[in-house]
């Protein structure tokens, strides 16, 4: 066996190997067999970017971390110039108020780099209680008023009773200067 070790143009720490094999017989006629491979033990890496605080569904989630690791490079292959880095989802997004998503970005050799982006994946609305309001308004200010102030209990599977105050009331349908008119009020949580 002979091993004959190069760096070509790589650093250090990653060489090209060529290992020879000989197989001899007892009158002296041999074969050899050439194995070339690679040692590289450094890690790929990436630009990780950023993603939105909450998405509705976990294959929303894990795309965007997907979409925002960029600039994959390897030390083999500056600039994924050949396309042998690769970025997978390691770990999925799950359906919760915080959770995450693992990126991994790997070589052809098996170094990876994980790139986490914290998120949370809601796809519960949140609710409210609706009370009343009176039967006539003088002005739509005063009707779309009334009809915010009678939406109480504001309520998220991820901010109970609204204490983190992430649940939000607005006037969806304001109400207009008509005999017969309606005001929509829209509850909506941070997703």
């Amino acid at each position: 066996m002979r091993d004959i070790k190069k760096s070509h143009g790589c650093p250090a720490n990653q060489l090209i190997i060529t290992r020879t094999y000989r197989a001899t017989d007892a009158c002296g006629n041999f074969t050899d067999y050439t194995y070339p491979t690679r040692v590289d033990n450094t890690a790929p890496t990436a630009t990780q970017g950023s993603i939105a605080a909450c998405y509705p569904d976990v294959a929303s989630a894990n795309a965007a971390a997907l979409a925002a690791t960029t600039g994959l490079d390897d030390n083999c292959d500056p600039l994924n110039a050949g396309g042998t880095v690769t970025k997978t989802v390691q770990t999925s997004a799950t359906v919760a108020c915080t959770t995450a998503v693992v990126i991994r970005v790997s070589d052809a050799c098996g170094n990876f780099t994980d790139y986490t982006y914290p998120t949370r994946v809601d796809n519960t609305a949140p609710t409210a209680t609706q009370g009343s309001i009176a039967a006539c308004y003088p002005d739509v200010a005063t009707a779309n008023a009334a009809a915010l102030a009678a939406t109480t209990g504001l309520d998220d599977n991820c901010d109970p009773l609204n204490a983190g105050g992430t649940v939000t009331k607005t006037v969806q349908t304001s109400a207009t200067v008509a005999c017969t008119t309606s005001v929509v009020i829209r509850v909506s949580d941070a997703c």
